[in-house]
């Protein structure tokens, strides 16, 4: 009895290693093409906040800023025309802005999308964004250079956007005439469709998972646990998996983490989008 005990589970343990393998050729092909689908995206959306920032429109505007008579009304329309052109016609974009470092750095041009109603609008008010970190940290990058924000909730006055938008920023400095920073450029992407994006295609028994640097879930299997950090609850990686022993025989691609109910098996992948900060890093996992 005990030698048929022992065979049955070594050839349970043997048909477990081989289907594992067998997933384990599926997997990192799936991760890879979704971490090149956010790359891509971020790149894309890299050239083109550079692009409004180096346009003709905008760079007038700057101009006129630094005279005695400030900003004409024709200048702030036609960069308000340009804005809205761009979001009309890309469809992630959540706003675009051009944000300045006077007055607490006040909002100086922005155009927002209208999602129910699927357009472009100027909105009534304009608001200081000063105290945010895409802002501070935009400034600092050099010119025509970019910075990517941290993947989070989106703020409106202060307080999370209803209902919940992941947002991520892409922003550039813009220089006046003096060689100093005027302001910034920011474009917000709209992920949720990203984020649906990334988790469509995946047959069962797997699952996906996307953290963000300090390992909080952005996207999990439990959606009351994504961007816990903004809504005044926490959950993190390491609070659910701890790293446990590799299957003999199992493919090294594969690693294993064990949760209070059970062994899982996982790709895992770092996305960069700033080789100067870690900070924004996403990791995604399978």
């Amino acid at each position: 009895l005990a030698v048929l005990t022992a065979a049955a589970y070594w050839a349970e343990r043997s048909e477990r290693s081989i289907a594992l393998n067998r997933i384990a050729k599926q997997v990192p092909a799936r991760a890879d093409a979704r971490v090149h689908l956010l790359s891509e995206t971020v790149g894309r959306y890299s050239a083109d906040v550079r692009f409004l920032a180096r346009s003709p429109a905008l760079l007038t505007l700057v101009d006129e800023a630094q005279t005695p008579k400030g900003v004409s009304a024709r200048a702030r329309e036609r960069l308000q025309t340009l804005f809205l052109a761009y979001a009309q016609e890309h469809r992630e974009v959540l706003q675009v802005r051009l944000i300045g470092v006077a007055r607490e750095g006040l909002e100086i041009v922005r155009v927002d999308r209208d999602v129910q109603n699927d357009r472009a609008l100027i909105p009534e008010r304009l608001q200081a964004k000063g105290d945010r970190d895409y802002f501070r940290e935009g400034l600092k990058v050099g010119a025509g250079q970019v910075y990517v924000s941290r993947l989070d909730l989106n703020r409106e006055f202060g307080k999370v956007q209803v209902p919940h938008t992941p947002t991520l920023r892409i922003v550039t400095p813009v220089m006046g005439a003096d060689g100093h920073p005027f302001g910034v450029v920011v474009i917000n992407l709209a992920m949720q469709k990203m984020l649906d994006r990334l988790e469509s295609g995946l047959e069962a028994p797997m699952d996906l998972y996307l953290l963000n640097a300090d390992g909080d879930f952005l996207l999990h299997p439990d959606r009351a646990r994504r961007f816990g950090f903004d809504l005044g609850q926490r959950y993190r990686w390491d609070e659910q998996f701890a790293p446990a022993a590799s299957i003999a025989g199992q493919a090294p691609v594969l690693e294993d983490f064990r949760d209070a109910e059970d062994l899982h098996h996982f790709v895992r992948r770092d996305i960069r989008f700033d080789l100067r900060d870690r900070s924004h890093d996403l990791r995604l996992v399978i």
